[in-house]
């Protein structure tokens, strides 16, 4: 179906099949780009990649099914069997088999391993790295996670972070915020908690000692400034 379209490059069996106008497109494999009309500088490689595109531009798949069902989506990086499969949003990047499968709306998000965040339908700035971490998460947002099997119990929790295999958050709810878990197995059990290691340490230490933050404008060695005596006998 081209009709004006312009340096596009299509290789195997109904690549860039509905292509008309779209322009410095690239589609390898079966039916890859296959429903693509008018957008431009999209790469599809794999069986069926970016098949029902149609506008979304500036897009990389690579992998059967990679970025399937986007249409509209732009700005997206897909690497794997099914990454980002059902996406519609932008500036996403999924790399791994079934990384991001389920994201719709959700942008600026970045998952690695696979199933890395992969009931993620509407968040944002969310980060997964390592296989099936967050893999529960469907709309929270800044939430960052490395290791495999971390962050799990999260749903739509905002702002959490978890270093390490297991860490996690345990407890009431699933909306969590503002928590940190760092280390193999540690888990926090409320909002705004933070948590390092698990039960099995015995011993955590540094070559300082702990610092506590100022509670006058985060400001350090603070000292009081009262006369006393002396200065009621002025007034």
């Amino acid at each position: 179906f081209n009709t004006s379209g312009k340096t596009n490059i299509g290789i195997g069996v109904d690549a860039l099949y509905r292509n008309t106008i779209g322009e410095g497109n690239i589609g390898i494999g079966e039916s890859a780009l296959y429903s693509n009309t008018n957008s431009t500088y999209n790469t599809a490689a794999g069986e069926r990649s970016m098949y029902t595109n149609t506008t979304g531009s500036q897009n990389v798949a690579i992998g059967r099914l990679a970025l399937f069902s986007n249409i509209i989506g732009h700005r997206n990086v897909a690497v794997g069997n099914r990454a980002l499969f059902e996406n519609e949003g932008d500036e996403n990047v999924a790399i791994g088999d079934s990384s991001m499968y389920n994201n719709q709306t959700g942008y600026l998000n970045t998952a690695v391993g696979r199933q890395s965040l992969l009931a993620l339908t509407s968040g944002f700035n969310n980060t997964g790295i390592g296989s099936s971490v967050s893999s529960f998460i469907t709309s929270g947002d800044y939430n960052t996670a490395v290791g495999r099997n971390c962050l799990d119990n999260i749903v739509t929790g905002n702002n959490n972070t978890a270093i390490g295999y297991g860490a996690d958050v345990v407890g009431a709810g699933d909306a969590f915020t503002n928590t940190t878990a760092v280390g193999y197995n540690a888990t926090v059990q409320a909002s705004n908690e933070i948590r390092i290691g698990n039960s099995a340490i015995n011993e955590i230490g540094g070559w300082a000692t702990w610092t506590d933050v100022s509670d006058a404008r985060f400001k350090k060695d603070i000292k009081p400034n009262v006369p006393g005596l002396e200065f009621i006998r002025q007034l």
